[in-house]
């Protein structure tokens, strides 16, 4: 890892690369040390193997589980005003394997922060009987709607991922849209399922 943090006129600029798991980690940025603590900072991350980065904590699982992905982000604003503060975190590419199961995002998943409000563009996830979709908007301060909804089938395999003494079956089919006010307007919800989970 290599690391510089450099200061001067109450500012400090900071730069870190890092090679993790088959991996790279890149990130820059400088921020005020005085109020209201402005920062501008971005990181990328390449090629990170989901594989060795699990091994480390779960020893014995690094040929079992495998997958990439690409990651950048970017934060501007003052520290001091949470609200004024934007944030974006993209990823580019999800690849994820466990034995005879895949799940992949079918294109970029995009997260944003801004206003107080975090949002989450249509993202999809397909793989082993599964197609996943979730978007929508989710504010944290202030009188703006809640804006969520999920639809799709995941399959209950997927569970597997949990360790080799889970066992599961089915799917689960799911359409969930909620929309509400500050005051709680509107509340739409609409699900369906049917699975069968068995853990030993």
């Amino acid at each position: 890892m290599n690391a510089q943090l450099r200061i001067a006129n109450q500012q400090v600029n900071f730069t870190l690369n890092s090679n993790v798991a088959g991996g790279q980690i890149n990130a820059n940025g400088n921020a005020a040390l005085t109020a209201p603590y402005i920062v501008h900072g971005g990181f990328e991350v390449h090629s990170l193997e989901f594989g060795p980065l699990l091994a480390t904590y779960v020893p014995g699982l690094e040929h079992q589980f495998v997958g990439n992905t690409e990651v950048r982000g970017q934060i501007d604003g003052p520290l001091a005003r949470p609200q004024d503060v934007r944030a974006t975190v993209e990823l580019s590419t999800l690849n994820l394997a466990y034995q005879d199961l895949k799940l992949a995002s079918a294109g970029p998943v995009r997260l944003n922060y801004a206003n107080s409000v975090f949002s989450i563009s249509q993202a999809e996830l397909k793989g082993t009987g599964t197609d996943f979709k979730v978007g929508g908007a989710l504010p944290l301060a202030g009188s703006a709607p809640i804006n969520i909804s999920t639809t799709g089938t995941i399959d209950l395999k997927l569970l597997k991922i949990l360790g080799s003494d889970t066992h599961s079956s089915g799917t689960v089919k799911n359409r969930n849209e909620r929309a509400r006010s500050a005051e709680g307007a509107a509340n739409r919800r609409h699900h369906r399922a049917r699975w069968c989970v068995v853990y030993q």
